[in-house]
């Protein structure tokens, strides 16, 4: 089975659980993948968080519901999730533009959001070498900035961090690197669920990767095991001058081997 079927599969169970209880982790199982993975792989493809989805297909369906006169509003609302009337009636007012009562007159217009289905479509790219390093863990410590996500362009909060940065702060991120990516290195982590939309927040480290004990005032990542699940990921420019059309790079993104049983 291809991987953009095991992601139907999962959203297979899904759509036949939205109007009972449905077990992230098991669609997450039903994908092959870790319940942390699965959440960020959905938002990254589909565009919207994989609870947001849920939310706006339950509401689409709960619309069709009193459009065919299948309960009250109050049946309907907890047969999708909602443990009153008054907080189902507020949700689907804010999606569809009008109330429950007026999605049930037979002219009544109302937004739907169509189920999803992923497929596979392979365009060309660049060559792009990889490696696997089976490394102990180790500490990232730097500067750290919250900053907004941007998936394309300079991002200025990022860029604000780096300049602030003196002579005295590169050299001692210099000092402190010890293993493995070598020199300063750049490292994002602790994204906010609105990622796909580009409306969340991370955390942006401009640091060093070390096994020393780094001075108080610098702020430090856990240590890293190579869990994707919740490791950062880490940037090393292999080019001294950032500013160029092109320049060389390395992407560091901690793994684990086996398959979610």
């Amino acid at each position: 089975m291809q991987w953009h079927e095991k992601v139907n599969a999962a959203v297979d169970y899904i759509e036949s659980n939205l109007a009972g209880q449905i077990d992230i982790w098991q669609a997450a199982r039903i994908a092959h993948c870790s319940e942390y993975h699965f959440r960020r792989m959905f938002a990254f493809i589909a565009g919207v968080p994989l609870s947001e989805y849920i939310r706006r297909r339950r509401l689409t369906l709960a619309a069709l519901d009193l459009r065919e006169r299948r309960g009250s509003v109050l049946e309907i609302a907890v047969k999708y999730g909602y443990r009153s009337a008054a907080s189902f009636t507020r949700t689907f007012a804010a999606m569809h533009g009008v109330g429950p009562t007026q999605a049930g007159k037979t002219n009544a217009a109302y937004t739907t959001w169509p189920r999803m289905t992923f497929s596979l479509t392979i365009t060309g790219g660049e060559r792009m070498e990889v490696r696997l390093e089976d490394r102990p863990a180790f500490t990232i410590a730097g500067f750290k900035r919250r900053v907004p996500i941007q998936f394309e362009g300079v991002n200025p909060a990022m860029a604000s961090l780096v300049h602030s940065l003196s002579d005295d702060d590169w050299a001692l991120l210099e000092r402190l690197s010890d293993t493995e990516p070598q020199g300063v290195i750049q490292a994002v982590a602790d994204f906010t669920e609105g990622q796909a939309e580009q409306q969340g927040t991370c955390d942006y480290y401009v640091g060093a990767a070390t096994r020393k004990r780094p001075a108080d005032e610098l702020a430090v990542l856990p240590s890293v095991e190579y869990e994707l699940a919740r490791g950062p990921e880490l940037l090393r420019t292999l080019d001294e001058d950032l500013g160029k059309p092109e320049f060389a790079c390395e992407i560091w993104i901690p793994v684990q081997t086996g398959q979610v049983s």
